[in-house]
Formats: structure tokens, sequence, C-alpha cells
């Protein structure tokens, strides 16, 4: 920590252009968790601001009470921020507030051994290794980033570090590592703020992983956006399934869990969504209506201010207990000791989000399970089927993947039945918002089918609904947006290219049709991709030839269907079953609306060619 022993403050003490952002509209107000506890005004951000400039002109001294009191009062949430129409980054307002206020004999007593003692390097590094936290791995050249361990974090709680390097194998973790700077720059001592997160961007090289929401921001603000990711962002940042986190339970059900955001992750960083993504996939996710809000922690200040930490504290774990959920997960150590301090007695226990995760993928992992089950996207059961492959006792995992479905329409059928086929195909892609397994993800038509127009008004029209989980509509969203820029596909319906985020909320995706030429297809695998959705795209074909080689690349799906006329199709028909790799056939039907009976079977049981079962429309 730097000496700072004077109490002159040579220049101004505020960024001129910071502190005239404010425009005093009051927006921030019904935000601030102390204004809603006092209805002071001065307890408030725009009072807080106003005090400053008053500091700032001189019309307040250094040492005056409520100068004093108000700057050690603020917890830092930084809940203003997201609120403010005038962009004011009162985060960085108050570092500069409290570099001045609490400047050498000012600093208050409690901060000074704990910034003296994050500082001390070697002293944190044995601590770590005492305590049992993730152990030293090299950088390597394919490596997914370095792992920040923390400074307090590592001797409070070693196994969220643990934890990450389970859930992220690809991790390095640089064993000389110290303090990231944060709790010296949020008690007044910017300057070793800045200077040990610099020196942590030259320890850690590429990018910096963080499972401290508190720390990812002060670390992003020095070293940029591109050097620092939190935990939970950089988790979900990959495919929703391919990380195969399994499902948290609790005697024989699926567990309850609620989130508590890290104020400066959420208001600082923006990022709240990827936490809630990654429990909803896991577990009952059950959203707290002050999930968002501080909880008491604020760095220091539930050391600095126990009293008024422990009311907002109060308050939370009421309801955290009202809820009834079996976990509270947090994303940054602070909040974790805070709630568990809460929590002792509850039946409730607050968890990391880290070692919540662990802790879901025991469904996987622990020795008592001998073997796996899954439905899901390919990459979600590669994931699963990984982990128990590499069990010390391999176990066998029986998995329902993602399935493109085909169905055929021949020249037959299309003029017997093409009206009758466009609705009822429609139907079939959105049942269920497109969510099951079977839904037909290519409809191979005629290249003269005439029906772009029907097809167009029926997909616009189609009712939308929310999705399973957030996480399944966002891949939707992102599968569809990637197949609809491919430069061989054009858009039949009228939804925009975002089209997943239309509609009350950003998880009711509006359905949607693509359409790709059958040798357009043939010579671009990369469209060969499930839209787990209310999406699907039609192949158009203008011979037998080249329908037949692109059904050739259309890998094994769970089923496939012919659309054809006995009296003029015999043939083609014939050569389509043969060409088809699935473990349903279907005739004249649609794979949605198959009954699942005992004689249905999912896989191929009886081999190439010898399907589980038929159905034929009477």
């Amino acid at each position: 920590m730097n000496d700072r022993t004077s109490d002159a403050s040579p220049g101004p003490v505020f960024d001129p252009e910071l502190l005239s952002r404010c425009i005093s509209c009051g927006f921030c107000l019904p935000a601030c968790p102390t204004y809603a506890e006092t209805g002071d005004e001065a307890s408030s951000p725009r009072g807080r601001i106003n005090l400053m400039r008053a500091l700032q002109d001189g019309d307040l001294q250094p040492d005056d009470p409520t100068l004093k009191e108000q700057a050690s009062q603020c917890l830092g949430c930084r809940a203003c921020e997201p609120v403010c129409p005038a962009g004011v980054e009162y985060g960085r307002l108050l570092e500069q507030w409290r570099d001045h206020q609490w400047r050498g004999r000012r600093l208050p007593l409690l901060a000074r051994p704990l910034m003296t003692g994050a500082g001390l390097r070697a002293t944190l590094r044995l601590l770590g290794r005492i305590r049992g936290t993730a152990k030293a791995v090299p950088q390597a050249p394919a490596s997914e980033g370095s792992l920040m361990l923390g400074c307090f974090e590592r001797v409070l709680f070693p196994s969220i570090s643990r934890a990450a390097v389970r859930l992220l194998p690809g991790l390095s973790v640089p064993k000389d590592q110290g303090c990231c700077g944060a709790l010296h720059a949020h008690n007044g001592d910017t300057t070793t703020g800045e200077q040990l997160a610099r020196r942590m961007g030259q320890d850690l090289p590429g990018l910096i992983v963080a499972t401290s929401g508190g720390c990812a921001a002060h670390l992003t603000s020095v070293l940029g956006e591109g050097r620092v990711r939190e935990l939970s962002d950089h988790l979900s940042g990959s495919d929703p399934g391919e990380r195969g986190h399994g499902e948290l339970r609790v005697d024989g059900r699926r567990a309850r869990v609620a989130l508590q955001d890290s104020c400066h992750l959420r208001n600082g960083l923006g990022v709240w969504t990827a936490p809630r993504d990654l429990l909803t996939q896991v577990a009952d996710y059950v959203e707290l209506p002050s999930a968002g809000t501080c909880c008491g922690a604020a760095g220091t200040y539930s050391l600095l201010r126990p009293k008024e930490s422990r009311r907002v504290l109060d308050a939370k774990i009421e309801e955290i207990e009202s809820t009834g959920v079996d976990y509270v997960a947090a994303v940054n150590p602070g909040c974790l000791r805070q709630l568990r301090t809460g929590l002792r007695r509850a039946r409730t226990k607050a968890v990391h989000l880290a070692d919540l995760l662990v802790m879901a993928r025991a469904l996987v992992t622990h020795p008592a399970v001998q073997a796996v089950g899954f439905t899901g996207s390919t990459a979600g059961g590669r994931a699963l089927f990984d982990l128990a492959a590499q069990r010390p006792d391999p176990i066998p995992f029986y998995g329902e993947l993602g399935s493109l479905n085909p169905v055929v329409v021949t020249p037959g059928a299309l003029a017997a039945r093409g009206a009758d086929l466009e609705g009822e195909y429609i139907g079939s892609v959105t049942r269920s918002q497109g969510q099951l397994c079977t839904k037909p993800g290519l409809l191979f038509l005629p290249e003269d089918h005439g029906l772009d127009e029907p097809l167009h008004r029926a997909i616009s029209a189609a009712p939308s609904a929310p999705m399973r989980g957030p996480w399944i509509a966002d891949a939707y969203g992102a599968t569809l947006d990637d197949l609809a820029a491919h430069p061989a596909v054009r858009r039949i319906g009228a939804a925009p290219t975002d089209s997943h985020r239309t509609g009350q909320s950003a998880h009711i995706p509006a359905a949607a049709l693509l359409t790709v030429t059958a040798d357009d297809l043939s010579t671009h695998p990369d469209l060969l991709r499930e839209c787990f959705g209310p999406a699907s795209v039609i192949v158009t074909y203008t011979s037998t030839e080249y329908l037949l080689t692109a059904l050739r690349t259309v890998p094994g799906s769970l089923t496939a269907t012919v659309h054809g006329r006995d009296d003029t199709d015999g043939d083609l028909a014939r050569l389509i079953w043969s060409t088809l790799r699935a473990g349903r056939l279907i005739r004249n039907d649609w794979p949605t609306g198959v009954a699942v009976t005992r004689v249905v079977r999912h896989g191929r049981a009886q081999g190439i060619g010898h399907p589980g079962s038929r159905s034929r429309r009477s």
C-alpha cells in the first residue's frame, strides 16, 4: 500500500467531466439501498454527488461530518448506474472521493490490515497451499485462460478455485499471483489498486478468468474487457450443453436454487443473465425479488459498518427463507461470506456458483451412479459422455441427441396433397414451440413446389410461447442467426434475422423458415445443424439424383419421413427409403404426431435398414 500520509490534495478531487454528467433527475433514488433505508437525500447518489461538488468547489472541507459519514455510508453497489439516463459513472466518482476522503490518517482502521495483508504475495501463496486451493498448473499452448485465485477467496473458500478447474480443465493456474487490487481501489487507494491489477495482467497470461464478480469488474476497468471474464460469463459463452453440467437433486427431486447477484458484476459489467442461465440448466431456478440489490457485504462494508450491513442482510435473509429454496448461489466471495453468516441456522445453504455446478455434475461422476441417460444437444451429450468415460470406473452412456428428422415430399404427393401438407408441416414444426426431439428440421420439396407464399403466411402467423429455458431460447436464436446468415440460405418467413428476440420476451422466440437447394446442402455440411426450436429448413431438389445426393449427407436421425403416392412413386419411394438413415421410418404422416408405444424403438436395435416402427396414413 502506498504511504500517503499527507492530508493535502493537489488539484481537483474529481474528474470534472465525470462530475458534470449528473443532471439531478432523481432516477437513482429508488435504486439506492441507503436512501431506501434512511429516506435522507444526502444518503442518495444525487445527494452525495452534490456533496462531491461542494468539496470540489471548496464549500465543504474534507473533515466535514456529513462528508465523512456519506463517503463511508455508501455501499458502493453502483445500482444507480444502470438507471442513470445521463451515464454517470458513480463508481469512479466514489473511488476518487475515498482517495481524497480516506487519505493518510483518515483511512478507516479496520481497512488498514486488510489492505496490507492483501499485498503480501508470499503469505497469500502459503495460506492458499495450506487451505488447499487449486494446484498450480502452468500455461499450456491450448490453455483456456488463466484462473485468478484471489487474495482472501483462496484463504476463506479454497474449494471455489478447485471447482473452477474441474469445470474448465483447460485453465492454467499460475502460482505466482497476488491480489488484483480491487480491495485497495474501493478503499481509498486507486493508485495501488491499478498497480496491482496491471501486475496481475503481467502474471496471468492470456484471458484472465475470475470467480469473483468484484475482482472481475476492477480488473476489467484497468486491463480492458478483452483480458478478463467472470466465470459464469465465460461458461455461458460456450455452447449451452457443451460443458455438461448435469443436474442438482435434493431428496429425489430437482433442487430449487436462487441467486444473489454480485453488485459490481451486474451493475458494473452488465453480467446478470449468465449465472441465471447456468443455474436454470441444473436446477429449478427461483428469482428472488431482491436478487439484483446489495446483500450488505459490499467489500469491507460489513466490517466497517456492521450494523447497517446487518440491516440490509436481514431483509435479504427473510426473503430467501420465505421462498423455501434449497440453495442460494453467489458469484462473489464477499457475498458468499455474508449470506453464510445470515443463513447459518437456516435450511437453505449458500454456495458459490462454481461449487454448485460441480455438485450438479456428481449425478454423473458419483460412484453410486452406474449409467447415464440424456436427451438433448449433441454437444451436451458429448460432454456428459466424456464425464462418464473419464471416471475411474467408466459407465455406460445412453443418449438421444440432436436430430434433423428429414421429411421428403415426392412430386406425386405434392400434386395430390400440397395444400394439406403445407399446414401439417407448419403444425409439426411449431408444436411445443419446436422443442420435440422428432421435429422435422429438413423438408425436401420439388423445386417448383409453389408454396412459398402460403408457407410465408403460415409461419408468420404461428403463435409464440416461452421456450423451456432461457438458455434454450438463446441457443435457438444463435443457431438460427448463423444459418440465416449463410450465403446459400434464403429466409421464407417474414420475421427479421433476430426473430428470436421479438415479442414479449427475449425467451419467447418467433418461428422461422429457411430454404436452400439440395445441391448447396450437399456442398455445405455446416448447414446440417439442428436448430432446436420453431424453425426448419426447406430443401428444394430439381431431380432424383440431386435429392438422393443430398439425403446421403444427412446424418442418422431419430425419424425419417416420406410423403408419396403408391400409384406413381413406388420406385422413387424405394430409392428414398434405402437412402434414409433413421431409427423410425414414417410414411405419409408427421414425426411429431406418431404415438409412442411399446413397439416404438429409438435407435437401431435391429441394424441399418430395419426401422423400429412404421406409421402409415389411412
